[in-house]
């Protein structure tokens, strides 16, 4: 073998060499980035379900009225536990992008009524009064929302890291009805 042939096998296998390690290197690149993105979006559905869960939590407090009756705590704690509740459900919705589609459709309706029962109770003369009597009389109404609203994010963690369906566009599943006409309001 002479000198030219033998620098052109080395000069070949250097780019062979270089290029292989090149491609090699950027699948690996690729790979990581796709793993780095896959955890970044586990991570903010991990941080949406810790949102969720705390309004569940709130959800499970009830205290005993002197009449004897339920009432959750939320609302038998006054106005103040009642706005925290509020805005523990108001950050939620901002995080609901991040859920599993039959949380996100879980959460979604009881806004119209915490909404719509919070411009009524802002009218009262004696809001805390009115606050206890709606949770008394719409106790069940709290309840099925925990229980629906802690199924559905038991459903959903099972498949929080298969991502890919995640990613794609979903129709959101039917919810409970918390629409206006079927909240009972206590009587003034």
């Amino acid at each position: 073998m002479s000198g030219v042939e033998l620098l052109g096998l080395l000069l070949t296998s250097s780019f062979l060499s270089a290029g292989l390690t090149s491609g090699i290197s950027w699948l690996i690149g690729r790979a990581n980035y796709k793993r780095e993105y896959y955890k970044k979006l586990i991570d903010r559905r991990l941080f949406a379900f810790e949102k969720v869960e705390s309004i569940v939590a709130s959800l499970s407090s009830f205290v005993h009225r002197p009449d004897g009756t339920l009432c959750p705590f939320i609302c038998g704690g006054g106005a103040e536990r009642w706005d925290v509740f509020k805005l523990r459900l108001f950050d939620s919705q901002t995080n609901r992008l991040w859920l599993g589609r039959r949380s996100a459709s879980v959460l979604t309706d009881p806004n119209v009524f915490v909404i719509d029962f919070g411009s009524v109770v802002s009218k009262e003369p004696f809001p805390d009064t009115a606050l206890e009597e709606f949770g008394a009389i719409n106790a069940h109404r709290f309840r099925e929302f925990r229980y629906q609203l802690h199924n559905a994010i038991q459903d959903d963690l099972r498949e929080m890291t298969d991502i890919k369906p995640f990613l794609k566009r979903r129709e959101p599943e039917e919810a409970a009805d918390f629409s206006p006409e079927s909240i009972v309001r206590p009587r003034p």
